[in-house]
């Protein structure tokens, strides 16, 4: 206790001599870095003095700048003010001056707008800052425009009519930004608190909507939501003016409908969801905020286990957005996926059945993204299982999409596809893929994983795989038979010139891979000529130098090549495009 009262007095002393301006902001700044366990009692000084009239705190933090040249952090000492200021007395207009140019300082900072809800509570505190201000902004609502959704808050608490009836006031004038200063008030209004003036304000933004402005359209769009939201009753009053907002949006009423669709989609009903997302497709590519949004939304369609509406809209989107890469856009929503098993395999088979249309590669990249651990297999749902034409349709789309890149799952596909199937002609036709292309290219890989399946396997599946591995290995071992015939080998020329094209292209994708390398965005890349050892010289507290080495590590990586592609790549590639192209005939 002793020694926070001596800390306290010291404090006091501290600040008393300070005075006013710059010395007093560094004085408070140094306090805050160094009492870090008594800033409590800092706080509570600073609203005495100010009090007392011994400090102008408001008039100090007036003077407060945003610069790296005054060696101090800009929001930790304006914390210091966020504490302090509901306690504080003062001028309501210098409180506002204060306000507005403290987050004006702030810049484009997440934390910028902190002080504006404690403003709210500063004037709902005393009814005569309320009419103060209210009385400034009436007088001078260009220069204090900007808090009118502060100062409407604030008067709603005590007077709702008052203020509503001013922001309606407003919405009627010809001045845009005044309109939308208005509208945007009005969407801070807490109508659960004055339940009866929520129909009339939304009748009021349902006629001043007319004007063909977009900014003022999307504020109108929140607003109007956060109406519905307070007071249910008057959805179906305002889900025609909603709807209006939406023909034809441009990019802020676009914006706008996806931060609903992203933070209220609980709340939006059916019927207006169908219509958010059918405009939403209108968004331009490079608003990347605004397609963040989107992402955002739905993954947490996804999430609600909305999984067919989901699914619906981002193949609508590959094909309406023709441009847009789908893949990277929506990050999100990909780790949805992939946290589900039952929507990545419906989407796959989906995709597939399709024959890889509106989906664009969106599930290529999606699978081959991520190790073998991730099961790729058909749904049931998505096709019929007893009809051999869309079971081997299925497979052979699989391998045409997956065979190059990621063999495993083409291999696990068709396995969940034997299981599904009691038809006995898919049965045999989903053996000989398995047979060729797949054991024939890859026959340690796919051995393997057929010995041991990612997958529970059926007795039928089971005996599948086991005449496969059995033929697989009388045709290895009839070719160990025969021996080296140079019949069996495609001529070295064309071995030579293939290999130089892998070559060519192996390096054009290590060039673009590193050029998007995270590692080496943040290192230098130096080629050593000679020696596999890194020497430095370490300096002790002696200040003597010490020669030490570290053995250099190897890095690499490896990739396992089709046989084919090196005996027969013609045929191979001509093999893996038929299946690619076919269609089926629905």
């Amino acid at each position: 206790m002793t020694a926070e009262i001596d800390t306290g007095t010291e404090m006091r002393s501290r600040l008393l001599a300070a005075g006013f301006g710059d010395e007093l902001l560094s004085t408070i700044y140094a306090i805050v870095l160094m009492e870090r366990k008594n800033r409590d009692l800092l706080y509570g000084l600073l609203v005495e003095l100010h009090n007392s009239s011994h400090l102008d705190i408001i008039g100090t933090f007036l003077h407060l700048r945003n610069s790296a040249e005054s060696g101090r952090d800009y929001f930790l000492l304006r914390r210091a003010f966020e504490k302090a200021m509901p306690y504080l007395h003062g001028s309501v207009e210098r409180m506002m001056q204060c306000i507005m140019h403290l987050t004006k300082e702030a810049g484009n900072d997440l934390s910028s707008g902190t002080l504006l809800p404690l403003l709210t509570d500063w004037l709902a505190a005393d009814e005569d800052r309320q009419n103060e201000a209210f009385s400034l902004l009436e007088a001078r609502i260009d220069q204090y425009g900007s808090l009118m959704p502060q100062i409407v808050q604030s008067g709603c608490r005590s007077d709702p009519e008052k203020y509503i009836n001013y922001c309606i006031r407003l919405l009627q004038v010809d001045d845009i930004e005044l309109r939308r200063k208005a509208m945007f008030s009005v969407g801070r209004i807490p109508f659960s608190e004055a339940p009866g003036f929520a129909k009339v304000c939304a009748l009021a933004i349902a006629t001043s909507i007319k004007l063909n402005d977009d900014r003022l359209r999307g504020i109108a769009l929140k607003t109007l939501f956060h109406i519905c939201q307070s007071n249910r009753s008057v959805m179906n009053d305002t889900i025609g003016a909603i709807e209006f907002l939406l023909e034809n949006p441009e990019e802020h009423t676009l914006h706008a409908a996806a931060e609903l669709f992203a933070w209220e989609l609980k709340d939006i009903p059916e019927g207006l969801l169908a219509t958010l997302l059918q405009e939403l497709q209108n968004t331009p590519i490079l608003n990347s905020g605004t397609w963040d949004f989107i992402d955002q939304g739905v993954c947490k369609l996804i999430e609600a286990g909305q999984r067919d509406v989901a699914l619906c809209f981002i193949e609508s989107l590959s094909g309406s957005v023709p441009d847009l890469d789908v893949f990277q856009t929506f990050a999100s929503t990909r780790q949805a996926i992939l946290a589900d098993k039952d929507i990545t395999s419906r989407i796959v088979t989906r995709w597939l059945l399709a024959g890889g249309n509106g989906l664009k590669n969106f599930v290529a990249r999606l699978v081959l993204r991520h190790s073998t651990k991730t099961l790729v297999c058909a749904h049931k749902a998505e096709f019929e299982p007893d009809n051999p034409v869309h079971v081997v349709f299925l497979a052979r789309k699989a391998i045409g999409y997956f065979f190059l890149d990621e063999a495993s799952s083409a291999t696990t596909f068709i396995l969940s596809l034997m299981n599904l199937t009691s038809s006995h002609e898919a049965l045999e036709a989903l053996t000989q893929l398995l047979e060729d292309p797949l054991l024939l290219n890859y026959p340690a890989d796919v051995e393997a994983l057929l010995k041991k399946p990612l997958i529970q396997l059926t007795p039928e599946t089971q005996e599948c795989i086991n005449r496969a591995l059995s033929n697989s290995e009388k045709y290895y071992e009839a070719l160990r038979n025969v021996g080296n015939l140079p019949e069996l080998f495609a001529p070295k020329s064309e071995q030579e010139l293939h290999m130089k094209n892998m070559a060519a292209k192996t390096q054009q994708a290590m060039k673009a891979g590193e050029a998007k390398s995270v590692l080496l965005s943040m290192v230098s890349k130096s080629v050593i000529l000679h020696g596999n050892k890194a020497a430095f010289t370490i300096t002790d507290l002696n200040g003597q130098p010490h020669r030490s080495e570290i053995a250099m590590q190897s890095h690499g990586h490896s990739m396992t090549v089709p046989r084919m592609s090196i005996l027969t790549p013609y045929d191979l590639d001509l093999m893996l495009r038929i299946f690619r192209v076919e269609r089926i005939k629905q």
